[in-house]
């Protein structure tokens, strides 16, 4: 008998290790679903189960080629167990793998629209053991997003067995679950994902139910009374509702997830991360949506992801997560956005296309969102998300490269950065995109005193100057020039251009820590809490943005905050500040508590790590005068307590107003073993001070 949809040859396929039958429950568990869908299904549904299966083959062994017609199913039930979830097993490899394989490539998908609008997959898993972490994990990577079983497990303590048709003590299972009713619940789920395979576009109709109930008079004076409460309280609170901003329940707010890497290739990791990236870029340019950036949202990948505890974690609303599979010139891409409350899909779809049309995917999925959260936006916003940056492939190509090397923050790979970036402006001079990252680039060169700032600097206003011209309004570059400025001293200009950039885009976290940051070095520590408390909304986990508020605290309430107690959940931060105070003893007791191996290394061999440093800056800058910024290597000579190369290195800083001298103003290990009551010392900081131009 042929399956309910022409051209599958089965319902449903049931898939199992030999090892879980030794008792027979796998072949009384078909047996029960059997008499279970017979009692749901109108229509005969047909059911394969090999009651004794091969097991425990290898890719290199004989294959039954009968299989993989049998796999040609509508749904397919894996009963995951403490041994199913074994790549070397035939039931892993040439069952679960090659179903999903087959189910990506048919006319079907793997994901089904249902009739209540919500999307299920064909994979329905059965849980007959609590598996283990790395299994549960290897499942998540094939099935492209988290775990949803229907459980059959018997729990109690030191038990994990599945769950028996008849239970000796059924009270004594802690997941109060029973036999019958799971049963049933898979026979449901069944029905629905078929109804939804036969009639895609047929909606659930539900008769209204609602009657007036009848009440006492007393219920009725309650109610009356509970009525007119709620308007006495409305008269009060709702014009406090309506000046608000948002009320929770109107809460539109989102966390990327970085997609996953499907094409078995580390060499792709790039255009993966870059396509999570340009999304999340996208939508941040929708100012009624809260977008996590991408620098809270990175912690979490590559791990096993609980959905429920990163959103608690980043007090988001909805989830978006996917899969990137790059063959050749094609490209997969599935993404599915999630109901974190109610744990529903919202919207799942999966994208064949070439590596040339990826931009208008990275649109679709951002306008998707827009649609299923339901969001209006404004039609310049709209317009702003439908723009494709470039028509060039080797243009974006080479940009997002450009990114993935630029993120590592080594002097090696922004220098492959501006390489790529620039290969990206020669396929394409109007990318304005590539004008930002090869600004910022530069920018980083020079914040980390890894290029001469007369040379680098200028090339960064060059590349502004060209963004600014194709895009006047774009928030990323106005947050960049802002930067450039805070880097000339010119602190007025840069809070002003920092705050165009929020109020042109709320989602700019590094907007708000760069103008946090200025708050505190030009004494408005007050300020840079409100505007770090903002930035913090939309990057909870940024390290810098925290410590930048701690850092504020500590400096408004001078005298009458304890270091230790400010700092007590964050031992990171609590061992930097003792040693930016120059208690370098305090900072390594903290370290070892903690943990903190490389902070524990730093510090035991610090003097001497820094002065051979010294050394070999000398040997650089000797060789090459435009390679180090003079105030790192002013820096490190006052580490290292040598006074007389100190005032040389940082006058020299003064002279070419070098970037990093505000870091030396600000981080007093760079000083501590100098001798505090030197006047020729006091002399450069009020020079330092003076540049600043506020």
């Amino acid at each position: 008998m042929p399956a309910q949809v022409p051209g599958f040859e089965y319902d449903i396929f049931i898939s199992y290790r030999q090892n879980d039958n030794q008792s027979g429950w796998v072949t009384k568990f078909v047996k029960s679903l059997n008499q279970e869908l017979a009692a749901t299904i109108k229509d005969p549904v047909t059911v394969y189960f090999d009651s004794n299966p091969q097991d425990g083959l290898l890719e290199n062994h004989q294959v039954n080629q009968s299989l993989e017609q049998k796999l040609k199913c509508l749904i397919f039930i894996p009963i995951l167990s403490q041994t199913y979830c074994d790549p070397k097993s035939y039931a892993w490899q040439h069952e679960f793998l090659a179903f999903k394989k087959l189910a990506m490539a048919d006319s079907l998908g793997r994901e089904i629209k249902l009739r209540n609008g919500n999307v299920a997959s064909r994979i329905l898993p059965i849980k007959i053991h609590d598996v283990e972490a790395d299994d549960r994990a290897l499942v998540e990577k094939e099935i492209g997003g988290p775990l949803r079983c229907i459980d059959f497990i018997f729990k109690s303590p030191g038990v994990n067995r599945p769950l028996r048709a008849v239970e000796d003590h059924p009270n004594d299972n802690l997941n109060k679950t029973f036999y019958r009713d799971q049963v049933n619940k898979v026979a449901n789920a069944v029905k629905e994902i078929l109804i939804g395979i036969k009639h895609p576009d047929s909606p659930t109709k539900r008769e209204p139910t609602w009657s007036p109930p009848t009440r006492s008079k007393t219920m009725t004076r309650l109610v009356a009374t509970l009525l007119l409460l709620l308007v006495v309280a409305g008269l009060y609170f709702i014009p406090k509702w309506f000046t608000s901003s948002s009320s929770a329940s109107d809460d539109k707010s989102i966390a990327v997830l970085y997609f996953d890497n499907m094409s078995g290739d580390p060499g792709q990791e790039y255009f993966v991360d870059g396509i999570t990236e340009e999304i999340i870029s996208n939508i941040s340019k929708i100012k009624n949506l809260r977008v996590i950036s991408r620098s809270s949202v990175k912690a979490y990948k590559g791990q096993v992801l609980n959905l429920r505890k990163i959103a608690d974690e980043l007090n988001v609303t909805s989830i978006l997560e996917g899969s990137v599979r790059r063959s050749g010139n094609r490209v997969r891409i599935t993404a599915e956005l999630i109901d974190v409350d109610s744990d529903k899909h919202l919207w799942v779809e999966t994208f064949e296309e070439e590596v040339n049309d990826v931009l208008d995917v990275q649109t679709k999925i951002a306008l998707e969102i827009v649609k299923r959260l339901k969001i209006d936006i404004a039609p310049e916003v709209d317009a702003g998300i439908r723009n494709i940056p470039t028509q060039s492939k080797d243009a974006y190509d080479r940009y997002l490269k450009g990114k993935y090397e630029m993120e590592k923050r080594t002097k090696e790979g922004l220098d492959q950065a501006v390489t790529l970036f620039n290969e990206a402006l020669a396929f394409d001079s109007t990318f304005v995109l590539a004008y930002a990252g090869l600004a910022d680039s530069y920018l980083l060169i020079v914040g980390r005193g890894w290029g001469n700032p007369q040379l680098y600097m200028p090339l960064a206003k060059e590349s502004i100057d060209k963004a600014l011209q194709l895009e006047p309004q774009a928030a990323e570059i106005q947050a960049s020039l802002g930067y450039w400025h805070f880097n000339n001293f010119n602190f007025r200009e840069a809070e002003k251009l920092y705050r165009k950039a929020i109020a042109l885009n709320p989602n700019q976290d590094n907007a708000y820590n760069w103008l946090g940051s200025l708050l505190i070095i030009v004494g408005k520590p007050k300020e840079a809490i409100e505007i770090l408390d903002a930035g913090l909304v939309f990057n909870p986990t940024f390290r810098y943005l925290t410590g930048n508020k701690k850092y504020a605290l500590l400096e408004l309430n001078k005298g009458q905050l304890n270091i230790d107690s400010l700092f007590q959940n964050d031992p990171y931060q609590h061992s930097v500040v003792y040693w930016n105070l120059g208690s370098i003893e305090k900072a390594l007791e903290i370290a070892k508590a903690a943990s903190h191996e490389e902070l524990v290394q730093f510090y035991q061999g610090s003097n001497a790590l820094l002065r051979a440093d010294v050394i070999k800056f000398i040997e650089i800058v000797q060789a090459r005068e435009d390679y180090l910024s003079p105030a790192i290597v002013a820096g490190n000579y006052g580490i290292a307590g040598d006074l007389k190369n100190f005032l040389h290195y940082a006058n020299q800083a003064i002279e070419v107003r070098d970037p990093v001298l505000t870091t030396l103003l600000q981080n007093h290990k760079y000083m501590f073993l100098l001798p505090k009551d030197d006047p020729a010392l006091g002399m450069i900081k009020q020079r330092i001070r003076s540049l600043i131009n506020y």
